[in-house]
């Protein structure tokens, strides 16, 4: 293999490296905000449930 073509590789690999974090971080934050997500439910749950109570007295 020639000289260009080495280093070409190791650009494609360098780039397929970046890509495969940047899926890993995207993934990561779509878990995080799916879980952020599901507490804000339940605390609004629970508030609704507080509200309800406080008006029913």
């Amino acid at each position: 293999m020639t000289v260009q073509i080495q280093q070409m590789l190791l650009e494609i690999d360098d780039k397929s490296m970046q890509l495969e974090n940047q899926k890993t971080h995207e993934e990561q934050a779509g878990k995080d905000f799916s879980q952020e997500i599901q507490l804000l439910k339940s605390e609004n749950e629970k508030l609704t449930v507080e509200i309800s109570c406080l008006s029913e007295q």
